[in-house]
């Protein structure tokens, strides 16, 4: 960017309400009052060969480019000062020394201008990709917490499930013990009906029969019979109880 030889690089701004540097703000007595400012008659300001003027400082290695809006005066000095907007809006008093320090053509204004809508393009482009970043990043890291979350319900329902079937097994045990000591408890009622069964039996055949010999052979006979088919029939209950024992103890 060409800049004429009456512009000066990284100096400090005015204050904006008087037209003052720093230097000589800091020379003024604490007790000095700020000096109000009123308007210039109007055939001095259109008169004036600095109205509208442009002019470019800069300030931290930034141009800021910016024109003489108006032109007024300190109300006690009576000292031209020369109010300056600046492209981003912003306002400020300089003296006709300063103006004309900082005076530019309008080739070098334009520069100004298109370097700090460079600078400005630059910095909303960072901005850009920087909230890109911050989106990406909070996008990963909610894919992350819905993933968790994810895993957390499929162990939950694992576990729900698992104590589901813990519950079912033991129901299931406690059915079939239940069932076990009531097919038990069937057998031995079964074998002691057998049992008192076989034992009445030959008693009655025997009350059947006429005293003597041939009876007592008779009931012999029948006993010698009806042995063994009690045996069989405890045997079957005896083995049929033990079973029902074992399965109750699975």
């Amino acid at each position: 960017m060409a800049h004429t030889g009456r512009m000066q690089v990284d100096e400090p701004f005015t204050n904006q309400s008087t037209g003052v540097d720093a230097a000589s703000a800091a020379a003024m007595d604490d007790d000095e009052e700020i000096e109000e400012i009123e308007d210039l008659p109007m055939g001095e300001r259109m008169a004036d060969p600095l109205r509208n003027a442009k002019i470019v400082r800069k300030l931290d290695g930034k141009s800021f480019s910016g024109y003489v809006e108006e032109v007024e005066m300190g109300k006690t000095s009576r000292a031209k000062l020369y109010r300056i907007k600046y492209a981003d809006g912003d306002v400020e008093h300089l003296s006709q020394q300063q103006v004309e320090h900082h005076q530019v053509e309008d080739d070098d204004a334009a520069d100004a201008e298109a370097e700090e809508a460079a600078l400005q393009e630059k910095a909303q482009a960072d901005a850009e990709k920087a909230a890109t970043k911050a989106k990406a990043i909070k996008d990963k890291a909610a894919a992350a917490a819905a993933k968790a979350k994810i895993k957390a319900a499929e162990l939950e329902a694992k576990a729900k499930a698992k104590e589901k079937a813990k519950v079912e097994e033991a129901k299931a045990k406690t059915k079939a013990k239940a069932k076990a000591q009531a097919d038990a408890a069937k057998v031995k009622a079964a074998a002691a009906k057998a049992k008192a069964k076989a034992k009445a039996s030959p008693k009655t055949a025997a009350k059947a029969k006429p005293k003597g010999k041939a009876p007592v052979k008779a009931k012999v006979k029948a006993s010698g019979k009806k042995a063994p088919a009690m045996k069989v029939v405890m045997k079957a209950a005896m083995a049929k109880a033990m079973k029902a024992m074992a399965a109750m103890k699975a």
